[in-house]
């Protein structure tokens, strides 16, 4: 019993880190979005300050979650490994027909992926005879396939794509304040990010909640996006 709430706690963790890497990406999208893009906008360096840091945070939990290679660090592969474990001997058949277009409609659908969209996915997912109420086991059973079958190499799959980005080199000038170009040592209120980073950010977040759900069970909802309204009342006023 130990052991499980120890699993149940340290996955508990990692949603929530998960939770963190989308807000502070969110926070940082909409900066740059809606205030920064604007002409002259960037001269407001309070802005620039704001969403590049919360770029970096984002990044860094990122790259604890994924690549990160210290002991006591929370990592998403060693609970993944554990799960797949413990899920191989509750199997049930699943169409694979079925499991892609579920895998695709997901895809297709996120961010909007609330109570609504996944009761409309019921036309595939159920048979003629299935009542709604079947729609939560059948996509519980897909999800639980899909992570045995290729939870580990969707996990490299994201690892790889998170690498190839090559966001250790922003965290080198950034982070690290070494980059020469910048006007100022401490700089991250004088550069701004290149909108294909933000883009390439924002794929990441996207790829890591829709395979958390897949292999922790993990809801699209994020707490904390309330931050956002707030923050969209304060660029507002400025």
């Amino acid at each position: 019993m130990k052991q499980e709430i120890s699993q149940t706690s340290y996955i508990h963790k990692i949603h929530q880190l998960v939770h963190l890497a989308e807000i502070n990406f969110l926070v940082c999208q909409k900066v740059y979005k809606d205030y920064l893009n604007e002409k002259g906008r960037h001269e407001n360096t309070f802005f620039v300050l704001t969403a590049n840091n919360a770029f970096n945070e984002s990044l860094s939990v990122l790259q604890t979650l994924i690549c990160s290679t210290e002991k006591n660090d929370l990592k998403i592969k060693p609970a993944l490994e554990k799960v797949i474990e413990n899920d191989k001997t509750s199997l049930v058949p699943v169409d694979p027909k079925i499991e892609s277009q579920f895998t695709e409609s997901i895809t297709k659908d996120y961010p909007y992926l609330g109570e609504s969209t996944f009761y409309g996915y019921k036309s595939f997912l159920l048979q003629a005879n299935e009542p709604d109420n079947h729609l939560g086991a059948v996509m519980a059973d897909i999800r639980r396939k899909k992570r045995v079958e290729s939870g580990l190499a969707d996990f490299q799959e994201l690892k790889t794509k998170f690498e190839k980005f090559s966001f250790h080199k922003i965290r080198h000038h950034q982070v690290g304040h070494k980059h020469q170009d910048l006007k100022e040592p401490a700089g991250s209120a004088d550069l701004l990010f290149q909108d294909s980073y933000i883009d390439n950010l924002g794929e990441i977040i996207k790829d890591l909640k829709i395979k958390t759900y897949f292999w922790f069970d993990f809801s699209f909802g994020n707490p904390n996006y309330s931050m956002l309204d707030s923050l969209d009342e304060v660029l507002k006023k400025s």
